[in-house]
């Protein structure tokens, strides 16, 4: 899961949520109360949307899944494709009674995987932990084991994930909360994710006989979500003894095995020679002018003072004392705005600094974005400061094609401390330093570890030995599940992207099959002036504003592996949420994707199931919306209704990249190399995407429709995206089996193929979102049954909004949920056809009549589903 930002306007929101006028509700005077359950009872069964007959076997019935190239087949070498959703939290441990009705559920809706994330957040009673953090509570794993038990016996596989949240015992103060970044290279939390392994892939299941390592229901195991050590890289020659020592000691072991004496690793570290560079960047980096020019933010309850000091030896310095924590990491800091820096050019950042204190302090450095997304745009580091003065250094190359705002921060990530700054300098060039300093020997091993990037030979043995330490921990983590444990099945160990380029690397190179997480619209949050927490929705469509994030996900598919998305979400609440499966499927459709799970069934609901509300910022199960879309996009993209994609378009990398941004900006990856490049990410829906590492010095794109996002069409000529007007933004997809029309289409006509849509205005913007799918697998035209799903809005009976939908009150509202109307004629091929209303079971509710044969909706059918049926 992407957990909850720390976004520098969170007050500004709830400033903002203090004045709010709430929209009123009579907008919903013509919507209708529509919930989709989901749990199954004798009304749930052989409906018209019960698809139980797409997993016809329990899961696991034909041996373990496994990888057949781009593909995930069975023992029987048939193609899997998995379909599905995430189980989170306290969910993945129902109450007993709950979970052979949530199993069936899952299969009725075409289901076929499930994802158990997040599950080791808490303690029992809520998660499977003990009071230690560290062991299975006996309860939680029976309420578990009883889970997978239902879901394999409906046909649902799984996905277990050993670490996502679990603490380790005396972390350092400076890592985060879940161990991140740390926990794949400190040997004794490694031993800690090999214990936890062993204790819940070898338990064996009462319930079905087998440790899930012997269970072929179980399709894959995640080793760590969401995590590199790249994401901390720059503090690990800071962190305690205790945890930087061990570290600096196989550091020391590996530059041993590469040069072997000292002399080499000098020759190799310091032979670098000074550029010419340009004139000064920063103005008063002297402090010839006191503290002009230079913001400190001093954010309440932190408190800091900032005085210019005399001094004889070296004229000016800052001196600058934190004395209280903030609240957050960004609430101690100071910096000099508006740089002026471009995007693609090298840059060298030079400062001298002593810390009095009496041990040594971090300093954090970043040449960021000043503005939202306020993310690194080339350098950052974070020093270790003595009490000596030293010069310290900064190579970086700036990563900002969208020209925004540039400013150089210096930060103490909320820690109490003292820093003395001097002559701090950025200039045009690259700033020649050594990378071997006196004293410092592979005989005597205490050459240091590296906090920053002004060496570049340095750096990139220090990011060859982390690559090298990440691929040594997967390989840990597998011999323990494959080997020793006998796991069959597939293995992961984290997201692609996380690390860059070199998150690349480790998955391609120690992983089954490659995985993406992607959120278009997440959430960002803030808390009014009583504490409680509102939240700012990225209120569009992705076919619209919205469009690009899941499209440069797909671009990290790695070709010869299986690709999967493990979490997607158009997170509620928002206008458009319902374009969650569809979209996601669609895509993993024509992309020929091996399977996605969207985030998330389950998130943080009331432990008991049957819900009829939305409540969760990320939980599909009450938002009537999202849901209602299941049933036809499971047919769409586990019976392959659309084509796949034919022309490749290939992102060639190669290492060259590694010297390039990525040695000052970890998060760079094959996004930012595909848009150097000139890709543009709507090719993702034009062609078979995916990325490769290439022997050579220069990256290229080959296969590019060198067209922009303005209107796409599939190689396979049955998409289409017309974009050209705001506000008029749609998708539409003509298949044989599948249509699909989605965007701000209110007022217009459409034909698909031998399907015509009339939709009219009256949705909020003319937004509707659309599906006619077969439900008997034919072309529409030879069809004897289909399944049109129609939906707009969808939110909780009294949810309030400020007047941009923008922002909710401070909790989600009471239910039901309700359904905007999208009024709208369809016109199907032939004749002979029925229409009947479904309710939130997939019953038949009652006839509607038609005119031929079109169909025109209207409010009072209350309904989001319609059958048609012939003879």
């Amino acid at each position: 899961m992407i957990h909850w930002r720390s976004v520098r306007c969170g007050l500004l929101l709830a400033a903002f949520f203090s004045g709010l006028v709430f929209a009123q509700e009579s907008y919903r005077d013509n919507w209708f109360p529509f919930v989709i359950t989901d749990v199954a009872d004798e009304e749930t069964a052989g409906t018209p949307i019960d698809l139980s007959y797409l997993n016809p076997q329990p899961a696991g019935a034909n041996g373990y899944l496994r990888v057949d190239g781009e593909r995930v087949v069975d023992g029987r070498g048939q193609v899997v494709r998995l379909y599905g959703s995430n189980i989170c939290d306290y969910h993945p441990m129902p109450p007993k009674e709950d979970a052979p009705r949530v199993a069936r559920r899952l299969k009725q809706f075409g289901i076929n995987f499930i994802r158990l994330h997040y599950f080791d957040f808490a303690k029992a009673p809520a998660g499977i932990l003990n009071a230690d953090m560290q062991t299975l509570n006996p309860e939680k794993l029976d309420q578990f084991d009883w889970l997978i038990a239902n879901l394999k016996e409906n046909g649902v596989y799984v996905d277990i994930n050993l670490h996502v949240c679990r603490p380790y015992p005396n972390m350092p103060d400076s890592i985060h909360r879940f161990g991140k970044g740390i926990d794949f290279i400190h040997e004794p939390y490694i031993e800690s994710q090999k214990r936890y392994a062993r204790d819940l892939i070898g338990h064996r299941n009462p319930y079905t006989g087998l440790t899930y390592a012997e269970d072929p229901a179980v399709a894959l195991i995640e080793i760590n979500n969401e995590n590199t050590v790249f994401s901390i890289w720059t503090r690990l020659a800071a962190l305690p003894e205790e945890f930087s020592k061990p570290i600096q000691e196989r550091w020391n072991r590996w530059l041993v095995k590469k040069y072997g004496t000292s002399d080499k690793l000098r020759q190799a570290w310091n032979s670098e020679v000074a550029g010419e560079r340009g004139p000064e960047l920063l103005g008063n980096g002297d402090f010839r002018k006191g503290t002009a020019i230079w913001h400190f933010e001093h954010v309440k309850p932190g408190e800091a003072t900032a005085t210019v000091v005399e001094d004889a030896e070296l004229g000016r310095y800052l001196r600058w004392e934190v004395t209280k924590r903030g609240a957050a990491d960004w609430h101690l800091q100071f910096y000099n705005s508006n740089l002026p820096v471009e995007h693609g050019k090298k840059y060298a950042l030079t400062f001298k600094a002593r810390c009095p204190d009496a041990t040594p302090k971090n300093l954090a450095i970043r040449l960021m974005m000043q503005r939202s997304p306020w993310r690194n745009a080339g350098g950052s580091a974070t020093f270790l400061v003595g009490n000596s003065w030293r010069e310290y250094s900064l190579n970086t190359i700036i990563d900002n094609p969208d020209d925004i705002p540039i400013r150089l921060n210096f930060s103490v990530n909320n820690h109490l401390a003292t820093f003395e700054i001097a002559d701090v300098s950025l200039r045009e060039g690259e700033y020649a330093v050594k990378g071997l300093y006196a004293g410092e020997t592979l005989e005597a091993a205490n050459v240091p570890l590296v906090a920053d990037s002004a060496c570049v030979p340095r750096t990139l043995d220090y990011l060859a030995f982390l690559m090298d330490a990440e691929g040594e921990y997967v390989q840990a983590m597998r011999r323990v599940l494959k080997d020793e444990l006998g796991y069959q099945g597939m293995v992961l160990c984290s997201q692609a992207s996380y690390g860059g380029l070199a998150g690349y690397l480790r998955e391609s190179r120690h992983s089954d099959l490659i995985d993406m997480h992607s959120y278009p619209c997440h959430p960002s949050r803030g808390t009014d002036e009583e504490g409680r927490r509102i939240l700012h929705v990225r209120n569009e469509s992705i076919v619209a504003k919205a469009f690009g994030s899941l499209e440069g996900a797909a671009l990290w598919r790695v070709p010869g592996m299986p690709f999967v998305m493990t979490e997607f979400d158009v997170n509620p609440p928002n206008d458009h949420a319902s374009e969650n499966f569809p979209l996601l499927a669609l895509l993993a459709a024509y992309q020929g994707w091996a399977g996605f799970a969207e985030y998330s069934w389950y998130n943080f609901q009331e432990n008991k199931h049957g819900h009829s509300r939305i409540r969760s910022h990320f939980a599909t199960t009450g938002h009537a919306g999202q849901m209602a879309f299941v049933p036809a996009m499971a047919l769409l993209f586990r019976q392959g209704l659309v084509k796949e994609a034919k022309e490749p378009l290939q992102l060639r990398w190669t290492e060259a990249e590694l010297a390039g941004p990525f040695i000052s900006n970890q998060s760079y990856g094959v996004r930012e190399i595909f848009a150097r490049l000139g890709g543009d990410r709507s090719d993702v829906w034009r062609r078979r995407v995916s990325s490769r590492l290439v022997a050579g010095t220069e990256s290229s794109l080959v296969g590019s429709s060198g067209r922009d996002a303005s209107h796409i069409v599939s190689d396979t000529g049955e998409i289409l995206f017309d974009r050209r007007n705001d506000g008029e933004e749609y998708l539409q997809v003509n298949a044989p089996a599948a249509r699909l029309l989605i965007g701000y289409v209110g007022g217009r006509d459409f034909t698909l193929g031998d399907v015509a849509l009339s939709v009219k205005t009256g949705t909020y913007r003319n937004y509707a979102n659309i599906a006619l799918v077969a439900l008997d697998e034919k072309p529409i035209a030879e069809s004897r049954r289909l399944l049109l799903t129609a939906v707009a809005r969808v939110e909780n009976k009294y949810q309030q909004w400020n007047e941009a939908r923008t922002t909710i009150g401070p909790k989600w509202s009471e239910g039901p949920t309700m359904a905007e109307p999208v009024p709208l004629t369809i016109t199907l091929p032939g004749g002979g056809w029925r229409a009947s209303t479904l309710s939130g079971k997939g019953q038949v509710m009652a006839a509607v009549p038609m005119q031929g044969s079109a169909l025109s909706s209207a409010p009072e059918h209350e309904t989001v589903w319609y059958l048609f049926e012939r003879n």
